[in-house]
């Protein structure tokens, strides 16, 4: 229903507001659809808001007493839950709520496009970029697995203020690229807890504030769909139930795939 507890960290409720995120939920929570996240190799499986929704899990399990810097193997238990982090649970909500998450390794990423498909994935998210350079074999995957699989494959457009340089996978024939769009809370370092200001930076680009100037996403011919990519709030890997914000078009892209995870739920052709 739309009481639905967007939980306890504060901005979830930004972010979704801004997708209507509780009138889809008033039609369906996802119904289990499988999405598929290619990403860093480690994710926490444990996190409250990863291990409900945790389908398969193809890499490596969080290492809470080992050498692994979370500033590097944040990014897959991040992005997961942004898209399928489980929702009136307390912790944060995810557009996705009763979606299920398999995880598979960035660095064979053509390769796990094709065994997501084969997982049964209806959706496949892809917040990395492989570069600048056009693929023929790439693309021939991407294709092949569009047209036999039909699966739903997302990507972020990339970080970096620019509407004229083609970043891939995203730039891909058969591929969603998803640029950010949203609020910034006006303060620097503002405490996560606290009342914002908040600024809509949709009309902004490539004219950001000074204090935001270097948070600026892709907007190319190739972008299709705009998703928020502003200080958005997900799981963090150092423990079960830490949060942190993050930016970029590497969570537009989830979120895309949260949303289509709703509509597949709906109307599965």
């Amino acid at each position: 229903n739309s009481n639905n507890n967007y939980g306890t960290y504060g901005n979830s409720t930004k972010q979704l507001d801004y997708l209507n995120a509780k009138a889809a939920w008033d039609i369906t929570h996802g119904n289990n659809v499988l999405i598929g996240v290619i990403d860093v190799p480690m994710v926490r499986t444990t996190h409250e808001d990863i291990q409900p929704n945790l389908n398969t899990n193809y890499v490596s399990t969080w290492n809470a007493t080992g050498d692994a810097n979370p500033e590097v193997w944040f990014h897959a238990t991040m992005v997961g839950s942004v898209a399928a982090g489980a929702t009136d649970n307390g912790g944060m909500a995810s557009i996705g709520f009763n979606s299920k998450l398999n995880f598979y390794d960035l660095s064979m990423p053509y390769d796990n496009i094709i065994k997501a498909a084969l997982d049964g994935c209806r959706i496949i998210n892809n917040s990395y970029t492989t570069g600048t350079i056009y693929s023929q074999n790439n693309q021939d995957v991407i294709t092949m697995v569009h047209d036999v699989y039909h699966p739903f494959i997302v990507a972020g457009a990339g970080n970096v203020a620019n509407n004229t340089v083609l970043v891939y996978p995203a730039a891909y024939e058969h591929v969603i690229s998803a640029t950010g769009v949203g609020y910034m809370p006006r303060h620097t370092n503002p405490d996560p807890n606290a009342m914002y200001n908040w600024e809509d930076l949709h009309d902004q680009w490539p004219y950001l504030p000074a204090y935001w100037a270097d948070q600026s996403f892709n907007h190319t011919d190739s972008v299709d769909i705009c998703a928020p990519g502003y200080y958005v709030y997900g799981a963090w890997v150092t423990a079960d139930n830490v949060y942190r914000r993050n930016w970029g078009t590497s969570f537009s892209s989830p979120f895309v795939c949260g949303t289509a995870a709703l509509i597949l739920a709906v109307n599965p052709s």
